[in-house]
């Protein structure tokens, strides 16, 4: 069934019930499932833990579903952000736009799960927590704080990150005559990391 079918039938779908369908080994049978919980919204919540899990699916249009489905949960979708973030890096590029999507719905809700999201060693993934850390409040100096830790990936995804916020929302500092800003705690933290430490860190900072 279409997702426009099963909203004609929201009124009768049971929550529990498209829970308990959603590990079932059929293929369509979990894109049902995830589309019947979209059709009932935010009053499906507390399935989001249970869709999440799905996002590891080994379908991919039951990954792709079920991220679209997550996204018709409103702020219940909270629930799998740790998962959604980790399809950020899905080898299909359908699945990790539509997690893109529902994260930045998301917004600052989703703010703990995208700054671990920094770990992923996947160049994709870390590329869309980026963008995604970017359009939260305070990106900069959430950036700046998570590339003062030690793991290299975190430092990598970070200063890339730092670099798509461009010139004018990286914070304080100077302008040159030739525009860019120097100074400011995201310019100080990538200039103090062009010596020393890990040749991955050196480059995304260049």
């Amino acid at each position: 069934l279409s997702a426009s079918e099963l909203r004609e039938y929201a009124d009768a779908i049971d929550i529990d019930q498209m829970i308990f369908a959603l590990p079932d080994g059929r293929d369509h049978v979990r894109i049902n499932a995830a589309r019947a919980l979209a059709a009932k919204g935010s009053k499906a919540g507390r399935a989001a833990s249970a869709m999440g899990l799905l996002m590891r699916d080994s379908a991919a249009a039951v990954r792709r579903d079920v991220a679209k489905a997550l996204g018709k949960l409103g702020d219940g979708a909270v629930g799998a952000a740790a998962d959604l973030v980790g399809a950020l890096g899905d080898k299909e590029e359908d699945v990790a736009e539509a997690a893109a999507e529902t994260l930045e719905a998301l917004g600052d809700k989703a703010r703990d799960a995208l700054v671990a999201g920094l770990q992923t060693g996947n160049e994709h993934g870390g590329r869309r927590v980026g963008e995604l850390i970017g359009k939260l409040p305070g990106a900069a100096a959430l950036l700046v704080e998570a590339f003062s830790g030690p793991a290299v990936n975190v430092q990598v995804n970070s200063a890339l990150a730092m670099g798509m916020l461009g010139a004018d929302r990286i914070g304080p500092g100077a302008r040159s005559e030739s525009g860019p800003l120097h100074g400011g705690p995201v310019m100080a933290a990538l200039l103090g990391a062009l010596t020393g430490g890990d040749s991955r860190t050196r480059d995304a900072v260049r």
